[in-house]
């Protein structure tokens, strides 16, 4: 798996891929950031993820999946772009600001989008209301309900 960007939302994916054994490598553009992982052996890089030749580098003509986590939409649209014109059945997973973001990444060619903010409020949805008193495999199905509406407006026309 290729991580493009390794703040908050990569390292979250990256310390779980590690927890389960899976092999990940990453690719951020802070120094900083790349210098502190590598100090800590992990297999972290610097580079722009939208130019080919650096996620060719890193194997993405073989690799599972790149997942897109920047935080600027303007790059994550950039890297979605470059990776699918360069790999057409490469799996790429990336993380959506909001749904109108999230289907310009999937007209780009990202197989799968999650909006960033869609799913931190149907978390807080739930929390708010097994709170309240509804009962937790209500709100569940609630929220179920809710996230298969969402995931068809993001899947509808631009």
């Amino acid at each position: 798996v290729i991580v493009a960007g390794y703040g908050r939302v990569g390292q979250l994916l990256g310390s779980v891929l590690d927890g389960h054994g899976l092999l990940h490598v990453a690719l951020d553009n802070d120094m900083r950031l790349v210098a502190r992982f590598r100090e800590q052996r992990a297999c972290t890089f610097f580079g722009d993820a939208s130019h080919p030749d650096m996620l060719e580098k890193l194997g993405a003509g073989r690799a599972a999946a790149l997942v897109v986590t920047m935080d600027s939409p303007q790059a994550a649209e950039r890297v979605v772009a470059a990776a699918r014109r360069q790999w057409p059945a490469l799996a790429i997973v990336a993380r959506a600001r909001d749904p109108g973001h999230a289907r310009r990444l999937i007209a780009l060619g990202a197989t799968s989008v999650v909006p960033e903010t869609t799913e931190a409020s149907l978390q807080l949805v739930e929390r708010v209301l097994t709170g309240v008193g509804v009962p937790v495999d209500a709100a569940r199905q609630i929220i179920d309900v809710r996230r298969d509406r969402e995931e068809a407006e993001v899947a509808g026309p631009l």
